[in-house]
């Protein structure tokens, strides 16, 4: 305020209060296969290569070092590792907004045999949205850690479907399974 013959002023600022939020895409093979009845759910035979990709997103309001962002995979051996920056300023520093991508690979496990301990699979999935007879999947779940926020997200993959044929004769333009008929 003012007077005559004097003057004072007081400034005032205020910050937003941290908010840590963060985001995770896992996909499987390229596809998110989040559903393991739905379509688009890899089909990857027994002792092929597989590759799980995890898209984290800075979704809050705070910078965070790249050592304190921890993205994780709930199968055993599953080790996800950092692979590149999508969109950033490339100073390892988890800026609000930056993506970065988190890379592991493994084989696919042949889905008919029981699976291993630490494996997680899921019986009568893999309809291809009701499209297939149903199978087992296996489904593995991507989380990401980072102080004060942590997301999660799953992603499926399928073996191939077992190849089915069926054979129709005719003889003469007629189905002729019985020799006796007329």
């Amino acid at each position: 305020g003012t007077m005559p013959g004097a003057t004072a002023t007081d400034p005032a600022s205020y910050c937003n209060p941290p908010a840590p939020s963060v985001s995770i895409v896992k996909a499987t093979n390229g596809a998110d296969a989040n559903d393991p009845n739905a379509t688009g759910v890899p089909a990857i035979a027994a002792g092929g290569t597989v590759t799980w990709t995890y898209t984290v997103t800075n979704t809050g309001n705070t910078n965070v070092a790249q050592a304190a962002v921890v993205v994780s995979d709930n199968t055993t051996g599953v080790s996800p590792v950092f692979a590149s920056e999508t969109t950033g300023n490339g100073d390892l520093i988890f800026n609000p907004g930056e993506v970065w991508s988190y890379t592991a690979t493994g084989v696919a496990l042949n889905l008919v045999l029981p699976a291993p301990v630490g494996v997680t699979t899921v019986a009568n999935s893999c309809t291809a949205g009701g499209t297939q007879g149903p199978r087992t999947a296996y489904t593995n779940v991507g989380t990401v850690t980072m102080p004060g926020a942590t997301a999660t997200d799953p992603s499926s993959y399928c073996n191939q479907p077992a190849p089915s044929v069926s054979i129709v004769k005719a003889t003469i333009g007629a189905d002729a399974n019985d020799p006796n008929a007329t």
